[in-house]
């Protein structure tokens, strides 16, 4: 028998979770997310809040305090064009299991003004410690690379 004596909340801004973030460079088309148990997105390149006040005309709340964004509730299929295999993806996600898979799907670009067609890998886990996962999704061009020693001249082809 479980009784609930109390409930207690933290306020963490997304500046501060990007700040500790470490920042990678994967690809053009590469990115990583992290979900909550609840399937909403903690880190994704299409969650873009924006700062309390905007739209406001006669009110700027940002004067008084320049950090604070709106709280941000983004489901991971919210964030992406949703399809049967990134639900599957989301619910093994949610209970905790690692996994990957590879599938042809659609992306769109950061600023929204574009949508990409391709095969994406996804690879997942969850992330010691925490309720949360952690994703990287990458284009199956990005397992190719050329390999070379440094002794050696490359020649571009013409």
């Amino acid at each position: 028998n479980q009784l609930i004596l109390g409930v207690m909340g933290v306020d963490v801004s997304l500046e501060d979770i990007k700040r500790l973030t470490p920042r990678f460079t994967l690809c053009p088309n590469g990115y990583y997310f992290a979900i909550d148990p609840n399937g909403y997105v903690l880190l994704h390149p299409n969650l873009q809040p924006k700062p309390i006040g905007i739209g406001i005309p006669t009110i700027n709340l940002r004067k008084r305090r320049p950090n604070v964004q709106e709280p941000v509730t983004l489901d991971f299929l919210d964030a992406e064009l949703e399809n049967d295999i990134k639900v599957e993806i989301r619910n093994k996600m949610i209970d905790g299991e690692s996994g990957e898979k590879t599938f042809r799907t659609l992306v769109k670009s950061q600023d929204e003004r574009y949508i990409d067609k391709g095969n994406r890998t996804y690879t997942w886990t969850p992330v010691n410690g925490t309720d949360y996962s952690l994703a990287l999704v990458l284009p199956t061009y990005s397992f190719y690379y050329i390999k070379a020693k440094i002794e050696e001249t490359i020649t571009q082809a013409r």
